[in-house]
């Protein structure tokens, strides 16, 4: 395919034929190799590979099986086993393939002995490192027969090993700066990383009080040092070079870090596992951990690189072998060399350049050259390098070279330490080195209290010599050199005779020599492996230990008083020890691990220690004080001490040393040079000398997931006194060890006193470090749901609203760690997305419903509320809307004002409440005529209302419109209402009539028939719910004509032009009476006819009005139309005088209520009810209707819709017919259809 290189366009995609796969493509042309102007190889002159650098520089390679000399140019070949070698160790052997077998096509690859290099039974090869450049291979043996690093020289072909370092304990980390030739090691029982140079001379304990320290790297590049720790804490560390700047890099998902490799092209690092089963891996500064390998049933040990592949061990029973694996993914994982049960490989090895890459600069670092200018160790840091010294030392004021923490010239323990290949010096616990230039394995040692000399027996190239050096370091010389098959074992210097003796193994035999070294010879001869000698230097004799006859023996210089003072359960005197003033011998039993003493003679002894008798102790030397009798235990690496009197037995001194062979004590004194049996006199000097006191080193612990707290541990600082006594400790603040801490430093005070007063202070700090996230900003009305959140790594807070909100979006947030940085972080607080909703309305509390009344004789009242707050869980102030505001001028009936709150989230809440206006019902006195004069009255008006009204009439004119039609009814309209009785007095109430409407303009009216009424009474006449009705009643008598007004606005009275007289008082029973209409009742009665003639009952007419709207329908209103005047007929009234309107009246009253009895009768459970009639219009513009039910409005019975965008109000007239069965409803005739376009 070919695209275009600034836009991604294709242009040609070319297709192989037979399904040809294209694994790579070049353009072969000569502008992709421009020429250059100066080649860089042609000056460099390499001898084999020139690789130009960017800096127009070059370098010069060799190939496989070649090494580049120091002129930077020529390659030389190298010796002995090419590179590119895997190495394994399974304890007792060491074996080694080649490089390729991880690319090799066989599955299994059986390892024989063809390929075994040692294979030693009692050898335990618990780690491997390697100097390419140098040729070596380095193995510690942690094997209780040896605990020593030895090292290979691969370019002798040969198999010897070269002890480098004794004393070491279980070494399962080691590692080579093959930059600044220092080998590093960690001790996991010892709780050190050590370091020391390349040949195991000044060694170093970097780091103490680790816990259970195992894997270890290097890169000597950045000068960092990585290591894991399998204590209760378990991680994986990085510092400098130095042990400086402590950093936990890895501390979850460790459970047993075995081995720790480094691949420098990448920049990771890679451990393993043997617990969890598996290989993980991280960035150098810990970011970015993920595991590689992961299988389960395994035992995954030591692992190693190469290219693009990781190598690992496992050890687990069936499943025994090395395997490979891609390092970036973990695939193409198999087995490549199977390896027979019961051998199980620990350690493994890459031995190749390109796991010990040089500096791509070319400029050295700063302990390339000369060791950086330091006298003993040069150590890299990130920084620059510190120059640091050998135990024992002190850094010079010159800050390179090194010199002894202290000289000591009385009260001191001597002592040869051949794994640290060092003569130290011991008092109060502290240690001090004998600054020696050349020391190698020192065997054995003694001290000339007399010129301040320090004699040593020590192997230089394999040969013995004795060795003297002052005090101070000065005047170091050799004074004597052993002839070859000599095998020298102890030295001891008698200050008064001023000879030094020996004993020697291989020739059996006692030599003598001044302390010069002249005047050699043979002391002793015939002896049977003599082993360990001591001067009685007041007596001018010697004490000697035998291992081949078992004993030990005692001569006097001169030859004589040659005696054996113990040949009994003595097994193998490793040392002895004299006390010249106590007239004891004491010695240790090196197989029996017994510490025992005995009067010169041999009487009186006693077992003053019993020690295990385990291979993994083995008492070598011994000496004694006034109190204690010390002894070195050789496989322990410690220098011990028990009562003179026996007892249990303590560590003396730091837990540092390596392989102590030989000790004494010297008091300081000076005997005398008489010899004889006199005991010297001694001068002894005060005890002003404060304890010897050191502290634990700072440490910083960080706490674990989950936790705000962390665990410290730290170990007991141990004190000693130059007098040997009691020395007591105490702590401040008294808090022992393991501990929990919270965040931040806490300082330890440590105080130890002498049985003179004198007091040494020291102190130290646990850093506890709790990593912790900033204060989470919480969204808007969310809350913890615990209330608070600690913030620490791991922490869980839950959140929640307050009340009234929802939450939305993560409700979990987590303190975690960035993969990358290692950067704390809230998981769960993203920006926006958690967030409380608000769900919960605004609390709107209306007033009550209230009840008001209109004034006498007004149709409206004034209401009045106060309008409530609403309150809202926001806090925020929200507005109340009304469907009308204080105060409101509201007609006759029952208004519902309305009321919502919206908060700002859109919550709304509503409430009503209802104010009744009451019609107030005053009794108005009115005179009735004598006389009532009828005429033709002017022609009233009716005003249409517009809004719910109370109309008061106390007079009404019945009024037939000439455009209707009237049907008569038989039965009277009516309503039953609760029984009463009224007392009529002369002056007579006015008649008031209470009507609810609706404002809805109604164009026309629609007849009701009704009977005619001749009764008088106060009644109340109540409308149908949400219909406004007019009605109207026309009267026909043969002479005179009465109109009545419709009943929207009615005159308060009506004359007529004739009078009569009336009774003064009149009781009508109106129990169960129909209430009648106002307007069927006169207020004044004609009296100028004779008799009264109803001729003709003309129809009550109700007028209803129906909406229709695109198919939609309103509710049905009613709403009061206009009489148009005086129609029609007058109702005329004739009565004969007052006794004939009296009649008139009580004929009225009888009629009314036989009627009303009647219809009681057989409608007594009947309630009052309202009706409304609905109109529809369909799409031919015809009229259909349907009588609604309680309110509702019908469906259209047409099932078709009306013409669109028309609104038709259609005027038609509903009938009323009371019947015994209820009151009936029918619909007449369409008087009027008005159709409004919209």
């Amino acid at each position: 395919m070919v695209v275009q290189k600034s836009n991604g366009e294709v242009v040609q995609n070319i297709t192989l034929a037979d399904n040809t796969r294209a694994y790579d493509v070049i353009m072969y042309d000569q502008s992709r190799q421009a020429a250059v102007a100066t080649n860089p190889c042609t000056a460099k002159d390499c001898s084999q590979i020139c690789l130009p650098r960017p800096d127009t520089k070059a370098t010069c390679a060799c190939k496989i099986g070649y090494f580049l000399a120091s002129n930077g140019k020529t390659c030389q070949q190298k010796s002995g086993l090419p590179s590119q070698q895997f190495f394994f160790s399974y304890r007792q052997a060491v074996f080694n393939y080649p490089f390729n077998f991880p690319d090799r096509t066989e599955d299994n690859i059986q390892a024989n002995n063809e390929f075994n290099i040692f294979n030693d039974g009692d050898r335990d090869f618990s780690a491997m490192a390697f100097d390419v450049r140098r040729g070596y291979v380095y193995l510690a043996d942690s094997h209780p027969s040896e605990r020593a690093i030895f090292r290979w020289d691969i370019g002798k072909n040969s198999l010897a090993l070269e002890r480098l370092i004794s004393g070491i304990d279980r070494v399962e980390g080691m590692a080579v700066n093959w930059i600044s030739s220092n080998l590093y090691w960690t001790d996991r029982n010892l709780g050190h990383i050590c370091v020391s140079r390349l040949d195991g001379s000044n060694q170093k304990v970097l780091r103490r009080f680790l816990k259970k320290p195992r894997g270890l790297a290097v890169d000597p590049i950045t000068g960092a040092l990585f290591w894991a720790e399998d204590g209760a804490t378990k991680s994986i560390k990085r510092a400098n070079l130095d042990g400086s700047d402590i950093t936990r890099i890895v501390n979850t998902g460790l459970q047993a870090v075995d081995g720790l490799v480094l691949d420098f092209e990448d920049g990771r690092i890679y451990w393993s596992d043997s617990v969890s089963d598996t290989i993980s891996s991280a960035f150098f500064n810990g970011s970015d951990a993920q595991v590689i390998i992961n299988q389960p049933g395994t035992t995954i040990t030591g692992v190693a690189i190469y290219r693009d592949y990781l190598v690992f061990s496992d050890l687990a029973s069936g499943t025994t072998g090395v395997y490979s694996a891609l390092k970036t993914t973990g695939g193409s994982l198999r087995r490549s060399l199977e390896v027979a049960s019961p051998v199980q490989i620990q350690s493994v090895i890459m031995y190749d350049e390109t796991q010990q890459p040089l500096r791509s600069t070319g400029t050295p670092g700063p302990c390339d050259v000369n060791n950086g200018g330091c006298e003993q160790l040069c150590l890299p840091t990130q920084s620059g390098r510190t120059c640091s010294c050998a135990l024992g030392f002190k850094l010079g004021s010159n800050g390179t070279t090194c010199e002894s923490e202290e000289i000591m010239f009385y009260d001191f323990i001597l002592m040869a330490d051949i794994g640290r290949k060092q003569i130290f010096q011991v008092r109060d616990r502290k240690v001090s080195a004998v600054n020696i230039r050349e020391i190698n394995t020192p065997r054995s040692v003694s001290f000339d209290p007399v010129r301040q000399r320090v004699f040593w027996l020590d192997n230089i190239n394999g040969t013995f010599v004795i060795k003297r050096v002052l005090l101070d370091g000065q005047s170091e010389s050799i004074i004597y050199t052993f002839p070859d098959g000599s095998n020298p074992q102890r030295i001891t210097v008698d200050p008064v005779a001023r000879r030094l003796l020996y004993t020697d193994a291989q020739r059996n035999f006692i030599g003598i020599m001044k302390l010069d070294g002249k005047a050699h010879g043979g002391f002793l001869g015939g002896l049977a492996q003599p082993r360990d000698i001591e001067s009685d230097s007041s007596r001018s004799r010697i004490f000697w230990s035998e291992l081949g006859n078992r004993t030990i023996s005692r001569i006097k210089l001169d030859g004589s008083a040659f005696r054996v003072v113990i040949d009994t359960n003595l097994t193998w005197a490793n040392g002895i020890a004299v006390d010249e003033e106590a007239r004891q011998i004491f010695w240790c039993d090196a197989v029996s691990n017994v510490i025992e003493r005995s009067t010169f003679g041999g009487t009186q002894r006693l077992v003053l220690h019993q020690g295990p008798t385990s291979g993994d102790h083995v008492y070598f030397g011994v000496t004694v004080d006034d109190q204690y009798v010390y002894y070195s235990d050789f496989n322990q690496n410690s220098l011990m001490r028990v009562s003179r009197e026996g007892g249990q037995s303590e560590s003396y001194g730091q837990p540092v040393f390596g392989n102590i062979n030989d000790i004494h004590y010297f008091r300081g004194d000076i005997p005398s040079t008489t010899a004889g049996p006199t005991v010297p006199t001694t001068t002894r000097i005060p005890d002003v000398e404060p304890p010897q006191l050191s502290c634990p080193q700072n440490e910083d612990f960080t706490s674990p997931r989950g936790s705000h707290t962390a665990t410290a541990v730290w170990e007991v600082p141990t004190p000693s006194d130059n007098s040997g006594g009691l020395v007591t400790i105490t702590t401040t603040p008294n808090i022992t060890s393991p501990a929990e801490f919270p965040h931040g430093v806490h300082i330890f005070q440590v105080t130890a006193t002498d049985p003179s007063g004198n007091e040494a202070i020291c102190d130290f700090r646990i850093i506890v470090i709790v990593i912790e996230c900033s204060q989470p900003s919480l969204p808007e009305n969310a809350v913890f749901l615990n209330s608070t959140c600690l913030r620490h790594y791991g922490e869980t807070c839950p959140l929640t609203c307050r009340n009234g909100y929802n939450i939305t979006g993560p409700s979990i947030w987590t303190c975690e760690l960035d993969g990358q940085t290692r950067a704390p972080y809230w998981d769960g607080q993203v920006e926006g997305t958690t967030s409380c909703i608000d769900v919960d309305a605004p609390t709107l509390v209306c007033p009550p419903d209230t009840t008001v009344k209109t004034a006498p004789g007004e149709g409206t009242a004034i209401g009045t509320w106060s309008t409530p707050t609403a309150t809202d869980n926001s806090g925020a102030n929200i507005a109340v809307n009304e469907s009308m505001t204080s105060p409101a001028e509201l007609p006759v009936g029952v208004h519902t004002i309305s009321m919502s709150a919206v908060d700002a989230s859109g919550n709304t809440a509503q409430c009503g409440f209802t104010i009744t206006v009451t019609q107030d019902i005053t009794t108005v006195a009115t005179a009735l005529p004598t006389t009532i004069v009828t005429s033709r009255p002017p022609t009233p008006t009716t005003t249409v209302p517009t809004s719910t009204q109370t109309t008061t009439a106390t007079a009404v004119t019945s009024t037939r419109q000439p455009t209707t039609k009237s049907t008569s009814v038989a039965s009277t309209v009516a309503q039953v209402v609760e029984t009463t009785t009224e007392t009529m007095p002369t002056t007579r109430p006015t008649t008031t009539t209470t009507t609810t409407t609706t404002t809805t303009k109604l164009p026309t009216t629609v007849p009701v028939t009704t009977t005619k009424l001749t009764t008088a009474s106060t009644t109340t006449a109540t409308m149908p719910p949400t219909t406004t009705t007019r009605m109207s009643t026309t009267m026909k008598p043969t002479s005179v004509r009465s109109t009545l007004p419709t009943i929207g606005n009615m005159p308060s009275t009506t004359t007529v032009s004739s009078t009569t007289t009336i009774p003064t008082t009149m009781t009508m029973a109106t129990s169960k009476l129909p209430v009648l209409p106002t307007s069927f009742i006169p207020t004044t009665i004609p009296t100028t006819a004779k008799e009264t003639t109803m001729s003709k009952m003309e129809t009550t007419s109700m007028h209803t009005t129906t909406t229709v709207q695109d198919g939609s329908v309103t509710s049905p209103t009613l709403s009061t139309g206009t009489s148009g005047g005086l129609q029609g007929d007058t109702l005329l009234w004739t009565v004969g005088g007052s006794v004939g309107a009296l009649v008139g009246l009580a004929l009225i009253v009888c009629l009314v209520a036989v009627v009303h009895r009647r219809k009681s009768l057989k409608t007594k459970e009947q309630k009052p009810e309202r009706k409304k009639a609905t109109k529809y219009t369909d799409a031919n513009n015809h009229i259909s209707s349907k009588i609604a039910k309680n309110g509702e409005p019908p469906r259209n019975p047409t099932g078709e819709s009306p013409k669109n965008n028309f609104q038709y109000q259609v005027t038609a007239d509903v009938v009323y017919t009371p019947s015994s069965n209820g009151p009936n409803w029918a619909l007449g005739e369409v008087s009027e259809v008005e159709r409004t376009k919209i």
